[in-house]
């Protein structure tokens, strides 16, 4: 996916390089890779044009509003998720090209930082999965500064957080899943035929619920949507 769309900018590293020194070029000139990202070619927003916009991740002249956010778990029809997240003030969207979205370079080498003021995406359909995190959603707790993550799905917005604890002694977000297989194993000591009549997305949820406060806001709670968006401005 290209981000730059002219030359190849001075301050990132040349040739051949690690993660950790596009990471530090990064963290060193971060307005200048955030003015890297192009604006979104559009000079009003709905789903409607959003689906003529390759994908990729555009920068936004301004917070997207309530009502824009309501709908796009259904944009491309549901086929296709969103991210949508806040940088220093910087509103970004992220277009995905099928059920996940994938940033620049640039920005998925700082996702560890704890540097989004915001980082929200979308998960389209109405299974029981759009309802909780994936293990890959866990695993980007740490990118914002307050350890909070939003999925905005058809009922309204899931707000989790970075866990307290973990089952099995278990500290980073990365190895939810063994903490997670910890949890049913060794201190619900569920059997195969009891986890089957419980349920596999019920036993996550309430894992999810247990350890990373996952919660519902609904759609009709907009004043604390609007709350949660104005982490975009402090």
């Amino acid at each position: 996916m290209s981000e730059i769309p002219n030359s190849y900018p001075e301050f990132l590293p040349q040739g051949p390089h690690s993660w950790t020194e596009l990471r530090d070029a990064v963290l060193n000139n971060l307005g200048e890779t955030i003015n890297l990202i192009p604006l979104l070619p559009l000079d009003s927003i709905d789903l409607e044009s959003l689906e003529t916009v390759a994908p990729g991740t555009y920068r936004l002249y301004q917070r997207p509003d309530f009502d824009l956010l309501r709908e796009l778990p259904l944009f491309a029809e549901g086929k296709r998720e969103v991210g949508v997240f806040c940088i220093y003030g910087n509103w970004m969207i992220t277009l995905g090209d099928g059920l996940r979205i994938d940033l620049p370079d640039t920005l998925k080498s700082i996702e560890r930082d704890r540097l989004f003021q915001l980082d929200m995406h979308t998960h389209p359909g109405t299974d029981p999965g759009t309802e909780q995190p994936s293990d890959e959603d866990i695993h980007k707790l740490n990118s914002t500064i307050d350890g909070y993550q939003y999925i905005f799905n058809g009922k309204g917005i899931l707000e989790y957080h970075l866990p307290h604890q973990m089952p099995g002694g278990f500290t980073d977000p990365i190895d939810v899943g063994r903490a997670w297989e910890y949890w049913v194993v060794q201190e619900l000591g569920l059997s195969q035929e009891e986890y089957e009549e419980v349920g596999a997305w019920e036993v996550k949820r309430q894992f999810f619920e247990h350890f990373f406060g996952l919660k519902q806001i609904p759609w009709e709670d907009r004043s604390k949507i609007e709350a949660i968006l104005d982490k975009g401005i402090h």
